[in-house]
This record gives C-alpha cells, sequence and structure tokens, in this order.
C-alpha cells in the first residue's frame, strides 16, 4: 500500500528521520521480536521495522498482509485513549493493527508467534477474497 499525500513531503522526511532513530535504539520485546520476524522468517512474510505511515511509526508492517504489529510496553497502560484514536486512524487506511504485550514478546515468544502467523492468514484470505469481489480498475478497463 502506498501512504502518498497522507502528509506533506516536509513532514515525511521527518518521519523517516524519526523511524531511523527509533530503529538505533528498539526497545528489549521489540529487538527480541525483530530476530524473529526479519529476513521473512515468519510464514515467508516481509515485515518493515519502526515504519512510518503518515503522521506515524509503527513498531512493525507487513505491507503485503496490510498489517501492522506493535509491541506495547507499560507506558501504553497510561495512553490507552491515544493508541485508541491512533488505531481508529491507521485503521481507517485499510490496514489491521495486532497489539502484543511486551510481557508476552519477553516471556512466550512462541504464542506471540502463533499469534501474528494467524492475523497474518486471516489478512491475506481477506485481501485475496475482497481482490476477487473488488477487481482493480486497471484490470476492467483493460479489456
Amino acid at each position: 500500500m502506498r501512504f502518498d499525500g497522507l502528509i506533506s513531503e516536509q513532514m515525511r522526511r521527518e518521519m523517516v528521520e524519526i523511524a531511523r532513530e527509533f530503529r538505533k535504539t528498539p526497545t528489549a520485546s521489540e529487538g527480541l521480536l525483530w530476530q524473529q520476524l526479519r529476513g521473512r522468517q515468519l510464514a515467508g512474510a516481509k515485515f518493515r521495522r519502526q515504519q512510518p505511515i503518515g503522521s506515524f511509526v509503527v513498531d512493525f508492517y507487513c505491507d503485503e498482509a496490510a498489517l501492522i504489529v506493535e509491541v506495547d510496553g507499560p507506558v501504553h497502560e497510561l495512553q490507552q485513549r491515544a493508541d485508541g484514536e491512533r488505531r481508529e486512524c491507521l485503521e481507517s487506511l485499510g490496514l489491521k493493527m495486532l497489539r502484543l504485550s511486551a510481557d508476552i514478546v519477553e516471556n512466550d515468544m512462541r504464542s506471540a508467534l502463533t499469534t501474528i502467523r494467524q492475523c497474518l492468514e486471516e489478512r491475506q484470505q481477506a485481501l485475496s477474497l475482497r481482490e476477487r469481489v473488488e477487481p482493480s480498475a486497471s484490470a476492467e478497463g483493460s479489456g
């Protein structure tokens, strides 16, 4: 998915720089999860870490499934309203957000990966079905 036009070019450049800084200093749980997601290790899905999307930087993003994976540490307990608004905004773009607690990632990686794998499969099926029901405009006009 492309997210061009959501923010100005200047803001996009700033978000890319912020994401670069975040990549340099991952939390412990983000670092652990990245080691399991990088290089298409999970279900062959390509994930990006600290991916800018509009005015947000998400922990992990899989474009082919339009799936965001966020790892929530203790600070998220204090910002539930802001997290909810962020989720609504990102999901309004057709994305799915999966939230995992840092505790699950750090103490039960198998469960965390199973949850992500299941969500990937559900998203890929849903997107595949939607493509069959709603053919793209380019496919319609090429006949």
